[in-house]
């Protein structure tokens, strides 16, 4: 049989669509299950080699109206922020409006010490200054507004942690410093510089700053508490208290054009990003979080944010994109979710989260009671809404799923997991539950009522 280019062609295009199609798949199938969880309620963009792999959302936009969401919802995307001031910051450099080695005296001559504070200290997390955002009474300000004085005469008061450069200590208040020096600069508000720069030009239309004022649809809600037995609402808080280091919005496909940018080298060089893209003291660069899997370099960063969570991988050399936007803070995993989903695309090993049973609300209320140790230590399982919960206190409830063999998985944190084991008796009805704690020592609890 005679194999003509023509047929070798179409035999390769349908055996990489074939994969991109498996691959797509798996994604989904994965953020379903975490979004079973309740461990993922958000928008997921991946890509790889200019092609999206996945762009859906999962989950609640609006738990109160019921919508949901999808590829359009707008999030707050928390310190990834921290890209686009370090690219401002750069590219002043580059037009030689500032240096990285320039002191921060140069634009503040009575900040304590900051004859000794570089910018490059402030883009690297290096420069040994508080953390504005862990001031005493940051909670009771949070919807206040605040300008560059105010930001300021805290700072100076709080003094140094440690001595610039002397090793890295993350500060929202380094960036917020670059987002004012930014303005110096360029005698322009940090919100038009960036708008101006890279979002215009980019097309990102639905990025933005002022997150509490939007008026918009596609708006998500952020949540803090996020269960069947309660979802508790973020706080409203105002931009300003976040200038350069937390404060702008966007969309899982906004964020990709960025992305696409930054493989051009349209709005940074791939000379500067290389610099930006280097450890400095800490697994840091300059306004990029930097990490390895499968022998490839990750830039990228992460966002926490008043009921929002975010978390961007980039692996440039592969032309490699993930984004993952989550409008719940209650014990999200997008850690573990980017390394399967890092797993997937370069077709290694991984485990997927074991799915949870869907029984019925008799089936599920016979695990519901109070179980107790011979130490005193007692647990309550209780049915609410349809879903179980450990209780352990009025005020500290971990939603329980049910696993096949009468265990109930638990997933409080990245790493705090586990099942509880349940004996039955002839009846069907539990005896006792156990499971082991991280140390290793099995919990055995009778049930008591």
């Amino acid at each position: 049989m005679r194999i003509t280019i023509s047929i070798l062609f179409a035999f390769l295009f349908t055996q990489s669509s074939f994969c991109q199609e498996t691959a797509s798949q798996k994604l989904d199938e994965l953020i379903t299950i975490y979004a079973k969880l309740n461990k993922f309620n958000g928008t997921a963009l991946i890509a790889q080699h200019g092609k999206i792999l996945l762009e859906k959302g999962y989950g609640f936009k609006d738990v109160q109206d019921n919508s949901l969401n999808d590829q359009h919802t707008i999030f707050l995307i928390g310190s990834i922020t921290k890209e686009f001031t370090a690219a401002i910051i750069l590219k002043l450099a580059e037009q030689k409006k500032l240096t990285l080695s320039d002191n921060l005296s140069k634009y503040y001559p009575d900040f304590p010490k900051g004859d000794g504070i570089t910018i490059k200290n402030l883009l690297t997390q290096t420069s040994g200054i508080f953390n504005y955002t862990e001031i005493n009474d940051f909670w009771n300000q949070l919807s206040l507004h605040t300008n560059e004085k105010n930001v300021l005469d805290t700072l100076k008061k709080r003094g140094l942690i440690f001595s610039p450069g002397e090793k890295f200590s993350y500060s929202n208040s380094n960036y917020m410093l670059l987002a004012y020096i930014i303005q110096r600069v360029t005698h322009n508000p940090y919100e038009t510089v960036v708008h101006d720069w890279i979002f215009k030009p980019l097309g990102m239309s639905h990025s933005g700053f002022d997150f509490t004022a939007l008026k918009d649809f596609n708006k998500a809600k952020g949540y803090w508490d996020f269960s069947a037995a309660k979802y508790t609402e973020g706080p409203l808080n105002d931009s300003s208290e976040y200038i350069g280091s937390g404060e702008i919005y966007s969309t899982t496909g906004d964020l990709y054009k960025w992305h696409v940018a930054l493989q051009s080298g349209k709005i940074l060089s791939k000379a500067l990003q290389e610099q930006a893209y280097q450890s400095y003291l800490g697994q840091y660069g300059y306004g990029w979080e930097l990490d390895t899997i499968f022998n490839k370099k990750i830039v990228g960063h992460g966002g926490r944010m008043f009921g929002f969570e975010s978390k961007m991988s980039r692996i440039p050399e592969d032309d490699v994109f993930v984004i993952l936007l989550n409008n719940e803070s209650d014990g999200s995993y997008l850690q573990p979710i980017t390394k399967r989903i890092m797993a997937i695309i370069y077709n290694q090993p991984y485990t997927m989260p074991e799915q949870p049973l869907i029984l019925s609300e008799d089936m599920l209320k016979a695990y519901a009671g109070i179980y107790a140790a011979d130490e005193g230590h007692s647990f309550e399982v209780r049915l609410i809404n349809g879903h179980l919960f450990g209780m352990e206190g009025p005020d500290k409830m971990l939603e329980l799923f049910p696993l096949k063999n009468n265990k109930l998985k638990f997933m409080e944190h990245e790493g705090e997991e586990g099942t509880f084991e349940f004996v039955m008796d002839k009846n069907g009805q539990p005896e006792e539950m156990s499971t082991v704690t991280p140390r290793g020592i099995k919990l055995t609890l009778k049930k008591i009522k």
